[in-house]
């Protein structure tokens, strides 16, 4: 089975609509109202002022969150904003692109939008894998599973933090949620996304209630389900003694994991042991060759914070 750019990633024998009745084709798409304590959440880790919403709108978000700005575009005028707004703004792209002749004319603005937005959230109507199509409503044309939605992205130069389905304790039908991280968030930064997304998800109801913005700004609200994630959280907040510990823990569990090792050399060179931390990176890149530019980026960062005085 080939999946290309010309089906957009869609499983060939799948069956697209040519032409929808009633497409969108500007802001009527509405925000999942579940998905907003994520927004505000992601919003304030990242310092955003103010949501901006490409062809949708969430009014029922900017009810409940007063504090952000909420700023509307449709397609064409998002390619205007101002850098500097887009700097202080997280961006929404809510059940569009299945809609579009051509969803990539989409992607290339929220792609724009990333050159200067810390995160952008895109949302779907999802399939299931076996569902050849076309879809039931009659104003989409097509629909992507989350996996077919992350090649489409990551072919559209936008890789994703985390890309899945947002209601796994309800029943069908499925939305596919694509968080993308804008281009200045280093690879930590991103890794660091995409576990927090994949415990969002995999949380109850109550556990997420319990991390609403409204009540709390952190990433680390979710117990981690492993050692190497709560090792990761340890060094985020600082917490060196535990992220050795729990780092060990992991190392004995899966010796030879990757992500592991590159962990634990952060950690060396952070608490600068400078040569343990060469030879467990050296280690890292050995055993997964992406992770290269995870190390690049890391002593980078250390690099920029150096010179302005950080830890």
């Amino acid at each position: 089975m080939t999946v290309t750019a010309e089906n957009f990633f869609i499983r060939p024998d799948y069956q697209a609509r040519s032409q929808g009745v009633g497409a969108q084709t500007s802001n009527d798409a509405i925000w999942p109202a579940d998905l907003s304590p994520l927004v505000a959440t992601l919003a304030h880790q990242y310092e955003c002022t103010s949501i901006v919403t490409i062809g949708s709108h969430c009014e029922q978000f900017s009810t409940r969150y007063p504090q952000f700005q909420i700023i509307d575009l449709s397609i064409d005028s998002a390619l205007d904003i101002a850098p500097e707004v887009l700097r202080n703004a997280l961006v929404i792209n809510a059940n569009m692109i299945e809609h579009q002749a051509d969803p990539v004319d989409v992607l290339r603005v929220i792609q724009q939008c990333l050159q200067h937005a810390k995160v952008a959230l895109l949302s779907t109507a999802a399939r299931e894998p076996d569902d050849l199509g076309p879809p039931t409503q009659p104003n989409r044309l097509r629909q992507w599973t989350p996996a077919e939605l992350a090649a489409l992205l990551s072919d559209a130069g936008m890789p994703a933090a985390y890309c899945g389905l947002t209601n796994l304790h309800q029943p069908l039908p499925q939305t596919a949620l694509a968080v993308l991280p804008g281009q200045s968030l280093s690879a930590g930064s991103v890794h660091d996304l995409g576990m927090f997304c994949q415990h969002w998800f995999q949380a109850t109801p109550q556990q997420r209630a319990a991390s609403d913005a409204q009540d709390s700004s952190q990433l680390n609200l979710m117990a981690p389900s492993s050692p190497l994630e709560a090792g990761i959280e340890y060094i985020n907040a600082a917490q060196y003694e535990e992220a050795f510990t729990e780092l060990g823990k992991a190392l004995q569990q899966e010796p030879e994991n990757a992500d592991v090792v590159f962990q634990m050399g952060r950690l060396a060179a952070i608490c600068n042991m400078d040569e343990d931390a060469k030879e467990l990176f050296y280690q890292a890149s050995l055993r997964k060759p992406e992770l290269v530019k995870a190390i690049v980026d890391f002593y980078r960062l250390q690099v920029q914070n150096a010179r302005a005085g950080k830890p």
